[in-house]
């Protein structure tokens, strides 16, 4: 699932209209390392377009992402270095945010805050549904889930919402290319 569905319906038009201002856009190519393992991050990132690869500190993947993703989420919610490397998989577009400016912005503003931990805390249950899913609980088996169907165990509000955010992506995709364009 695209974190960026649930983090777009949250966060009300000024909150996008910050993050296209605030955020900068970076062009990183295949093979480079864009988040290492145990480094403080200094920017939360999301994918506008390629592909990245998290992998283990030993460079086993354990999830490939693509456009509409957020990373650097759980760092910057804990605080703490990421326990993982991310490496472009294929040349990606980014929008990076400083995790200093969406502090500050969080202080000044306490319904973006609320919007933005409200949102990330649903993708990030949402990821522990379907990793539950995937392990099983309790049994010491797997269930055999895959995790693709993401819209199951959701309820239909939510995944109404869900969809809407991802217009709402779509439309700031459209923003994003005509400033990077100059248009």
């Amino acid at each position: 699932m695209r974190k960026v569905a649930f983090l777009f319906n949250e966060l009300d038009e000024d909150d996008i209209d910050w993050i296209a201002d605030y955020g900068g856009q970076i062009h990183v190519s295949s093979g480079e390392l864009l988040i290492r393992h145990g480094r403080i991050m200094e920017h939360m990132y999301i994918l506008l377009d390629g592909a990245l690869s998290v992998q283990t500190e030993e460079g086993v993947e354990v999830a490939e992402l693509e456009a509409g993703e957020v990373v650097g989420e759980m760092s910057f919610i804990e605080s703490t270095p990421p326990t993982v490397n991310v490496v472009v998989k294929r040349d990606a577009w980014l929008l990076a945010l400083a995790t200093d400016d969406i502090r500050e912005r969080m202080e000044m503003d306490v319904y973006f805050a609320r919007n933005l931990y409200k949102a990330m805390a649903q993708f990030l249950s949402h990821r522990v549904r379907l990793t539950v899913e995937k392990l099983g609980y309790g049994d010491g088996g797997s269930k055999g889930g895959s995790g693709e169907n993401w819209e199951e165990g959701l309820d239909l509000a939510t995944v109404d919402r869900v969809h809407l955010g991802l217009g709402r992506f779509e439309t700031f995709l459209d923003r994003m290319r005509s400033k990077e364009q100059g248009v």
